[in-house]
């Protein structure tokens, strides 16, 4: 049963947000919460990386100003991409935005791996079209040298307020969420069904590393240790998805 206490800060904060120009959707989410995210291994071109920012931005369809952990040059394409796509307007979704792209440790076959809250991971055949198709079939056969993510995300102010706040490894697959698991525990051996076998990691220390991988160049295994609030681990040939985020 809810406290007195936290009803009344409910009901405040809820009669303050509506007397601001909230609707009771925005406050409660009801239906209206979306999640979209970008995971590509892309070739060092800054017309296909812009391109790729611009698919992004056509779909999450924001006005937000987004943080980009990136080397400065890369960074100056993803911002300038980004301010071209937008589209000045009221009544955008003004969620949060995140660009992060490194370089790899060895060059790999590029590919797009597509997520939103209602699709784990985007069948290319069925799912991909528009922008999206069109950017796939061109870099399809040619050799990355980045791993660039975009994750775009709304909060939902009330059960903001009912968060742990706790950081989770989530594991997802082609068949969707597999698992989520807190980082205060431990974990030596963790294993997900991938396209071409399986996918270990392991969580010790709040920290979360790939330690098994079953694809041809296993490069998950070299992408680093993750740990902060929208870092990720992505396998394209496997279709395994490991993002940290707050519970």
């Amino acid at each position: 049963m809810i406290s007195r206490r936290s009803f009344l800060k409910i009901s405040g904060l809820a009669a303050a947000a509506l007397g601001a120009g909230y609707g009771s959707g925005k406050l409660t989410g009801h239906g209206e919460l979306r999640k979209f995210s970008v995971h590509g291994f892309l070739p060092g071109d800054t017309k296909i990386i812009g391109e790729t920012v611009n698919a992004f931005n056509k779909k999450a369809d924001s006005n937000s100003t987004p943080v980009i952990y990136a080397d400065k040059n890369l960074a100056k394409v993803i911002s300038k991409a980004y301010t071209s796509s937008i589209n000045k307007k009221e009544g955008m979704n003004s969620g949060n935005i995140t660009f992060r792209m490194v370089r790899l440790n060895e060059t790999v076959s590029a590919d797009i791996l597509l997520s939103d809250d209602k699709i784990s991971v985007y069948n290319p055949s069925l799912n991909f079209n528009g922008m999206f198709k069109t950017l796939r079939n061109r870099i399809q056969n040619t050799k990355a040298e980045y791993l660039f993510s975009a994750e775009y995300s709304e909060t939902d102010l009330l059960s903001s307020l009912f968060r742990s706040h706790e950081t989770a490894a989530v594991i997802e697959n082609d068949k969707g969420t597999v698992d989520k698991i807190k980082l205060n525990a431990s974990y030596k051996n963790i294993e997900i069904d991938g396209a071409y076998g399986k996918t270990g990691i392991a969580i010790e220390n709040g920290l979360v590393r790939v330690h098994k991988a079953s694809c041809r160049h296993q490069l998950c295994k070299y992408s680093g240790i993750v740990s902060q609030p929208g870092e990720i681990i992505a396998c394209a040939p496997n279709k395994v998805l490991i993002k940290i985020e707050i519970v």
